[in-house]
């Protein structure tokens, strides 16, 4: 599969993601960073999302984010007021974001700056660990919540993963692309949660 990397600035972060029509099994990470103090706990877990990618969600409240999948990641910041984009995986149709490399698009580069079959695979492990039944009905974790739950005693809040059923930890695939002279991590961007072994 041919990969591509695109990156640019955009008006609307919604019209975009909306147009890219992003599969329900990718994953969406995002986080707020408030202009306030946050001093109730439904706004502190609010702060930080991890969920299954729904259309529904409202992208454009968020500071940074990243949709990915196995094949691809887009992730945006807000900075000054522009949200600023980059994407990178399989090819799609991106009118919004200028092409940095895309071999198909552009043959007569000889060398890219950025080889993107030079890659290996990572795996990070995440904090916490999956809440038990009895664990989430003494702290009172609501429904919708109780598959995403886990804890982890330093972290103040339920660190909510769309993680595989029944695994008890989870780990994080992120492919790494590599400066083939140096070996050095040019790029990354995350593939998918797994169950970690």
């Amino acid at each position: 599969m041919e990969e591509m990397l695109r990156a640019g600035p955009v008006n609307d972060i919604t019209e975009l993601i909306t147009a890219c029509k992003f599969s329900p099994e990718a994953l969406f990470l995002a986080e707020i960073l408030p202009q306030h103090v946050i001093v109730s706990a439904k706004e502190r877990q609010d702060l930080l999302r991890f969920a299954y990618f729904d259309a529904k969600i409202p992208f454009a409240k968020y500071t940074s984010g990243r949709i990915f999948h196995q094949d691809f990641e887009l992730r945006w910041q807000k900075n000054g007021g522009k949200t600023q984009v980059v994407y990178l995986g399989a090819e799609r149709d991106l009118p919004w974001l200028e092409p940095s490399y895309s071999p198909s698009r552009d043959p007569s580069r000889s060398k890219p700056e950025i080889n993107l079959n030079s890659f290996h695979r990572r795996h990070y492990y995440l904090f916490g660990e999956r809440l038990r039944s009895g664990d989430l009905d003494r702290i009172g974790v609501s429904a919708e919540e109780r598959d995403l739950a886990f804890a982890e005693v330093r972290i103040p809040r339920l660190l909510l993963y769309p993680a595989p059923q029944n695994a008890r930890r989870i780990r994080l695939a992120v492919r790494e692309y590599l400066d083939e002279e140096t070996g050095e991590v040019k790029l990354f961007r995350f593939e998918s949660l797994k169950e970690a072994e």
